[in-house]
């Protein structure tokens, strides 16, 4: 693939070693998942320690405080379950099933963006076996550091491409993919080089200072991505949405709220008319349970 025609500097490629292989099958991880266990866990030591004092002190108040935080917990511990891993349809799964439905579509050459560990990268090389796969994401410290659109409240960790390396050889891959570690703003590909762009839950984590309510940095990605599509090409879009009681216990109603007061509401048409307004004809929208999968086009040349 040609790189560097997009006006942006180049990109690098990490250089990683192989991971210790001691299992045969990809691992995804589970999103977030220290914040989870943070957000139960505290309410439920602080709960036992009221407990203790209550009981120790005599201080009916404190015992009754620390009986409705261990309770919290609990109920945020299953709700959480249920939000993440439960309710929603699997991460493999959907990706795998998106794919599977583009299956007339002409693909050489794949790009996804924010790969994290991989999942979208794997599943759309495995079901269409495009020629060349391009996993896009701020694989390093430094290029996280110095990127003036990452997201450091983003409840994501261990996205190394190490990992991703090692899923996408586990799922036999590997000889397909580069991975490329640039913006998703600026990813320094070849115009109209491309013929499926995906990107997973990326355009949620632009967004300008502490209120999230800034489309510059969301449209300025889309008109990236157009720009690598060929004409005719398909983009791929997962984001969640604020609807549903499933995102209400996956972010935790504090997360949620959070959430909804300091950004855009997220719906399947807030994401759909972004797409459109840069010129990208959206062909489907697919919202089940928080999460939605828009499958647009870019025109074909006049």
């Amino acid at each position: 693939m040609r790189a560097g025609r997009g006006g942006c500097k180049n990109p690098s490629m990490p250089h990683a070693n192989s991971p210790d292989r001691r299992r045969d099958r990809p691992r995804y991880g589970y999103y977030a998942l220290p914040v989870y266990v943070l957000v139960c866990v505290a309410p439920l030591c602080v709960g036992g320690v009221l407990c203790w004092v209550g009981s120790w002190a005599d201080l009916p108040w404190a015992r009754g405080l620390g009986v409705g935080l261990a309770v919290y917990a609990v109920v945020q511990a299953v709700g959480c379950w249920l939000g993440v891993y439960v309710l929603p349809e699997g991460r493999a799964r959907r990706a795998r099933r998106v794919a599977t439905s583009l299956r007339d579509v002409s693909t050489d050459t794949l790009v996804d963006i924010g790969a994290g560990r991989g999942v979208l990268t794997v599943e759309f090389a495995k079901v269409l076996s495009p020629r060349r796969v391009v996993a896009v994401d701020l694989w390093t410290r430094e290029a996280r550091r110095e990127s003036p659109a990452y997201d450091r409240s983003a409840p994501v960790f261990a996205h190394t491409a190490e990992r991703t390396r090692y899923n996408a050889e586990v799922e036999g891959v590997l000889d397909r993919v580069r991975f490329l570690t640039t913006d998703a703003t600026c990813l320094g590909i070849a115009s109209e080089s491309v013929d499926i762009v995906t990107a997973g839950y990326v355009l949620f984590h632009l967004h300008e200072g502490g209120l999230r309510r800034s489309d510059d940095r969301r449209l300025a990605a889309l008109r990236e991505w157009r720009r690598v599509l060929k004409p005719g090409g398909r983009l791929v879009v997962f984001e969640l949405t604020h609807t549903g009681w499933t995102n209400v216990l996956a972010w935790t109603p504090a997360g949620y709220v959070a959430s909804r007061l300091f950004s855009t509401r997220l719906t399947a048409d807030y994401w759909a008319g972004l797409i459109q307004a840069t010129d990208i004809v959206v062909e489907s929208v697919d919202e089940t349970r928080g999460n939605v999968v828009i499958v647009a086009r870019r025109p074909l040349a006049l």
